[in-house]
């Protein structure tokens, strides 16, 4: 277990760029499950938190593993993220919803965020293999 989990470790550390990736994805995830749970819905917590145990196991199984966990992850990230972008054009440009959460969900900072995850996650599933070979 130790003689795979170092080397991943290490490979990811050293790749400065993904490892930023990965965190800042994970993090935010996970703060917005906290913030859920705290208004009583606990669902998008225990998704991260299968995600974060998903990779753990992942990486102490495989380095086979851990490419499909990030893989796995790039792509939910690919498509949270787009579709947030296009319930935002819909909401601009088709039928704007006056109401203020869904202002807020689909606003100039949901976009923003939704490219910067759309990119990370881009950036993340092109250069998995990167990580496993080092």
């Amino acid at each position: 277990m130790k003689s795979l989990t170092i080397p991943l470790f290490k490979a990811i550390i050293k790749n400065r760029v993904f490892s930023i990736c990965l965190s800042i994805t994970l993090i935010f995830f996970i703060c917005k499950g906290i913030l859920y749970a705290l208004i009583g819905s606990f669902v998008p917590l225990l998704f991260i938190i299968t995600i974060l145990c998903l990779f753990l196991f992942s990486i102490t199984k495989s380095p086979g593993a851990f490419k499909r966990t990030l893989t796995m992850w790039s792509v939910l990230l690919i498509l949270w993220s787009a579709t947030r972008l296009f319930l935002s054009i819909i909401n601009k440009f088709v039928k704007h919803i006056p109401e203020g959460h869904i202002d807020g969900q689909l606003g100039l900072m949901s976009v923003l965020l939704s490219m910067t995850f759309l990119i990370f996650s881009f950036y993340m599933l092109k250069n998995r293999k990167i990580i496993l070979q080092e």
